[in-house]
């Protein structure tokens, strides 16, 4: 029966309440790989993660409202993650990006991996954890494909950025989603 099966796949217990000392042997044992799983990613389709990772961008909402030099500079050199780095928002420090305006917006949507250029034109990439909503100006906006990059980063690493087209981006994320689906092909359920 299934409570029975239930019972047993956690230890046993007859039904009494716990008592000190009892051992709940509820999941596989810490370093032990799921039998129904019984696969791995292959090395050559894992992201090359890499000291200095450049993360490819497109053109953001608000590409036009900055000096073509500052569109140079977020793509001609390296930032460096600061110490008020986190799931929200990397803020970085390098090359300032200077805006022919005075940077005031109202609101708007923020997708992941925007890069948003607060007063002090620093540039902050916005990750998993972030606002939905923010008003600063975005130049450009991460690739989703180079997420998992990104995400491997710590206060103190540098990045780079380079710049890609929306037909490249989507290119490259359809190539990425194909690579995972034959390197983990779907589980199906046993009859």
């Amino acid at each position: 029966s299934r409570a029975t099966h239930l019972q047993s796949r956690i230890g046993g217990l007859d039904g009494r309440a716990l008592r000190k000392g009892d051992v709940l042997n509820l999941g596989m044992r810490v370093g032990a790989s799921a039998p129904s799983a019984g696969r791995t990613c292959p090395l050559e389709s894992r992201p090359n993660y890499r000291a200095c990772p450049t993360l490819r961008v497109i053109s953001g909402p608000h590409a036009d409202r900055f000096h073509r030099e500052a569109l140079d500079a977020l793509t001609s050199g390296a930032y460096q993650l600061t110490l008020q780095s986190d799931r929200m928002g990397y803020r970085l420090d390098g090359p300032a990006l200077n805006l022919l305006d005075d940077g005031h917006q109202i609101s708007e949507a923020t997708p992941l991996g925007s890069i948003q250029i607060p007063p002090n034109r620093q540039p902050i990439l916005l990750m998993v954890d972030r606002q939905p909503t923010g008003g600063y100006p975005m130049p450009a906006i991460m690739m989703v494909a180079d997420l998992p990059l990104a995400a491997q980063l710590l206060p103190g690493d540098r990045l780079t950025f380079a710049w890609i087209d929306r037909q490249e981006a989507v290119r490259f994320l359809q190539a990425q989603h194909q690579a995972l689906d034959e390197a983990l092909p779907a589980v199906l359920p046993s009859p």
